[in-house]
C-alpha cells in the first residue's frame, strides 16, 4: 500500500500561472523523516521531481504517471464561448511516494513523518528551514492513480512557498541552516559558512588557521550569514514614502493602511533576522 507525502506548493507573493509555471522548472524535493538518532540530517524517503503535463489543449485528458512526473501544476476548465479551455493556476501538488527503510518506527504511527525537505532547482539549493513534526500521509490502496484531479483532491501533509526561479544560494555566499528544533547545524556547513566570510574579511584567512574568535568576532560572523540580502530582500512599500509620511493624504485611511502594513514586515523582517543572528552566534562562538 503505497504511503503519499502530499506537498501543496504556492508562490511566496502571487504571480501569474506563467511565471510559476518556471518557480516549478528543475524542481526536485527530497523528503528525510526525522528520529530521535539523527534529528538533523534524517533518513531519506522519497523525491519528487518532473512535472506533469498539464494537458492544455486537451481539456478532457488529466493523465499523470506518478513515478516520473511527479510535480502537478494546478489547472482549471473553464467554459469560453462554444468551447471548454483549461487554463493553470499558480499553485501545484507535489506528490513524494514514501519508501522508509525497513523496520523503521514511527511516532505516533506509521502513516505520519517528521518531515525534513531538501530542496533544489536546476542544481541550486533552496532554503526551507521548516520542519514538518508528525506530518500525515495518504495511504493508498492498490496502483497509483494516472488522474491528475485524485491528487488534487488530497489532503495536504505540508505547504512549501516555492521563491522566485532567480533566487537560490550562490555558493560564493555564506548560509548555514538553522534547525527549527534548536540542534547545532551541522558542524562542515558551519566551517564553509564561516570561511567564507573569513576570506573576504581584512586578512583573508580561515578557521583553523585563526585565532579563537571571540564573542563579538562570533556576533558579526554570524550577523554577515544570516543577512543575505539577495536570498532575503527586505519589503518593499506598497506606495512611495512620499505619499505614506506626508500630510494631508489624499486617501487617508489606505494610506494609513498601506503605512502600517508596511512597517510592520519591515519590524519583522529586522526582528526575525537579529534573532537569527544572536542564534547562529552561539553556535559560531562554540
Amino acid at each position: 500500500m503505497p504511503s503519499l507525502i502530499i506537498l501543496r506548493l504556492h508562490p511566496v507573493k502571487p504571480v501569474d500561472a506563467a511565471t510559476f509555471t518556471s518557480y516549478l522548472t528543475g524542481l526536485s524535493i527530497e523528503a528525510f523523516d526525522l528520529t530521535l538518532a539523527d534529528s538533523v540530517s534524517g533518513v531519506s524517503i522519497g523525491t519528487a521531481s518532473g512535472i506533469a503535463n498539464p494537458h492544455l489543449g486537451s481539456p478532457a485528458n488529466n493523465s499523470v504517471t506518478i513515478g516520473s512526473t511527479s510535480i502537478l501544476q494546478h489547472y482549471q476548465n473553464l467554459v469560453v464561448g462554444p468551447s471548454t479551455k483549461r487554463f493553470l493556476q499558480s499553485a501545484a501538488t507535489a506528490v513524494i511516494v514514501a519508501n522508509a527503510p525497513a523496520g523503521h518506527p514511527e511516532y505516533p504511527s506509521a502513516s505520519s513523518f517528521d518531515v525534513r525537505l531538501r530542496i533544489t532547482r536546476g542544481g541550486t539549493t533552496l532554503v526551507h528551514d521548516e520542519l514538518e513534526f508528525n506530518a500525515s500521509v495518504v495511504n493508498v490502496a492498490g496502483p497509483l492513480s494516472t488522474d491528475q484531479r485524485v491528487y488534487f483532491a488530497m489532503p495536504a501533509s505540508a505547504y512549501v512557498a516555492l521563491p522566485s526561479a532567480a533566487v537560490g544560494l550562490d555558493p560564493s555566499l555564506a548560509h548555514v541552516d538553522l534547525p527549527a528544533n534548536g540542534v547545532a547545524p551541522p558542524f562542515a556547513d558551519m566551517v564553509k559558512a564561516i570561511d567564507l566570510v573569513l576570506a573576504k574579511d581584512p586578512g583573508g584567512t580561515q578557521l583553523k588557521s585563526h585565532p579563537p574568535l571571540t564573542a563579538a568576532e562570533s556576533r558579526q560572523i554570524a550577523a554577515e550569514i544570516v543577512w543575505n540580502r539577495a536570498l532575503y530582500p527586505p519589503p518593499t512599500p506598497p506606495r512611495s514614502l512620499d505619499e505614506m509620511y506626508t500630510t494631508p493624504a489624499s486617501d487617508a485611511d489606505d494610506v494609513k493602511r498601506d503605512r502600517m502594513q508596511f512597517e510592520g514586515e519591515l519590524a519583522g523582517y529586522q526582528a526575525v533576522h537579529t534573532a537569527e543572528a544572536l542564534r547562529l552566534a552561539g553556535f559560531v562562538y562554540a
